[in-house]
């Protein structure tokens, strides 16, 4: 929840759909004035009211008997949020709609059936059912808002509704300029969803059954409650088991390599790449923000690429400290899949000051990657990334990173003889940040050496340049 809190308390954009209404029941404080039944002055009725401008009223038609037409207020076509909005109609019953203010684009008409064509219900009137909005955050920012009082999982195989919620999400975010009648709205992979219904969800059901772009939504249509109880288990030899101690894991065998063997160069993404993310405390902390793939993504969204962090803080080339039972990195790669590996390391070396073994590693490390094939089919495409500089963030209780930095320089240009005596990609990313360190007009890490998030977001833009050869913000 304090993300959340966080959030609105910036003005962030928001889309609320259905069920937002009437959410976070039973948060306790500091949060509770979240929850649809608060009395919190100031507050009142929770997030609903106050931010989505509806809190729960009542259902407006009966689900799973009575379906919903949803129509275009006529003054209001012209609104960005209906570009190209045709033939709403949903499966979901409806909720009252009563907003206490807005811009109301949309009204819905409960229908006597579950088909498009089917007849209205004379004693229910039209009711809103789509509407824009703004609330004040507590910065004093004015955050944009778009609520719908559907949403359910089979009313978004309706094109139009579809079509109607994406509009809303780019308007939300200020893109309106992006919404166009004819916007692909399609659905990603297969989608077909279960009916909903109080406790109906797929069951069973793992990560990696998403792995895909191609993966189908949701990964099955089990809906059943009846699983069968799992056998209990003998604590004698559970204990017996913990006592034991866990073997290390066993190294897969690894593919013959040829000697001199390059990657295609310059490195270029490719449609359908797997990319898997290694490396010590750099990629490890960039999870916290996302601005790498997001920078990325923007410029590739075509290409149905994926990225699946694996880095860990300790981690080194030849070194993947894991908890007892975890597989190898190199059965760890094969699980993944991917065709591509970026890898940054340089960081923890440094303090070694040996950057000819730091070279060496990395040449084994490369043959290593490579010789485990991790997609079954050839050998991954490979970016080296150094290290970034420590910054000098004026602190006296920390280190000003004069003398890190000539040994993280060290390391870069050991990296960078490695990559081109391997024959692969090398991103320098400790000129650059040197460079940004010195351009920012507040320090860009919480530390010198850890990132925040305007620095990650920075840097992120550097990375997408030196892969994709253009600029990028």
């Amino acid at each position: 929840m304090k993300h959340l809190d966080d959030y609105l308390k910036r003005g962030g954009p928001v889309v609320g759909m259905r069920t937002a209404t009437h959410a976070f029941k039973g948060t306790p404080e500091p949060f509770a004035k979240y929850n649809y039944t608060s009395k919190v002055s100031g507050y009142e009725s929770g997030f609903g009211h106050q931010v989505l401008g509806q809190t729960w009223v009542g259902h407006y038609g009966a689900n799973h008997e009575q379906s919903t037409r949803i129509a275009i207020v006529p003054e209001k076509a012209p609104h960005p949020i209906l570009r190209g909005v045709k033939d709403v109609w949903v499966q979901a019953g409806g909720y009252v709609g009563k907003p206490t203010d807005g811009e109301i684009l949309t009204m819905a008409q409960p229908l006597n059936g579950m088909t498009p064509d089917s007849p209205a219900d004379a004693t229910k009137p039209p009711q809103p059912s789509e509407w824009t909005r703004t609330y004040k955050a507590a910065n004093g920012k004015t955050g944009r808002v778009f609520t719908t009082l559907y949403g359910a999982s089979e009313d978004i195989t309706n094109d139009g509704y579809r079509r109607l919620v994406l509009n809303g999400c780019l308007w939300a975010l200020g893109m309106e300029e992006k919404i166009t009648p004819t916007l692909d709205v399609a659905f990603v992979g297969p989608y077909k969803p279960n009916t909903f219904g109080d406790r109906v969800y797929a069951r069973a059901i793992k990560p990696e059954m998403y792995a895909g772009f191609e993966s189908p939504i949701p990964a099955n249509n089990n809906t059943s409650n009846s699983a069968p109880k799992a056998p209990a288990k003998d604590k004698t030899k559970a204990k017996a088991k913990d006592k034991a101690a866990t073997p290390p894991p066993q190294e897969p065998a690894l593919a013959d390599v040829p000697a001199d063997f390059k990657d295609p160069l310059p490195f270029a993404f490719k449609k359908g790449d797997t990319v898997a993310i290694l490396g010590n405390g750099l990629p490890d902390r960039m999870q916290h923000d996302g601005w790498m793939e997001a920078a990325l993504q923007s410029q590739i969204a075509n290409e149905q690429v994926r990225f699946r962090t694996m880095s860990i803080s300790g981690d080194r080339p030849d070194s993947f400290p894991r908890s007892g039972g975890q597989m190898s990195m190199t059965a760890y790669l094969r699980h993944v899949k991917p065709d591509v590996v970026f890898a940054f390391f340089g960081y923890n070396e440094s303090f070694k000051n040996k950057p000819d073994d730091f070279k060496k590693k990395l040449l084994d490390f490369v043959k290593k990657t490579r010789g485990a094939k991790p997609n079954g089919k050839d050998f991954p495409r490979i970016v080296l990334f150094s290290p970034i500089a420590h910054e000098d963030t004026k602190n006296p209780n920390v280190p000003d990173g004069k003398a890190h930095n000539a040994q993280l320089e060290a390391c870069t240009k050991a990296m960078e003889a490695a990559a081109k005596e391997a024959g692969v990609a090398f991103v320098d990313l400790f000129h650059p940040s040197l460079e940004l360190f010195k351009a920012a007009k507040s320090p860009l890490t919480i530390n010198g050496v850890h990132l925040s998030e305007e620095g990650n977001r920075q840097l992120a833009e550097v990375i997408a340049k030196a892969l994709l050869n253009k600029q990028v913000s």
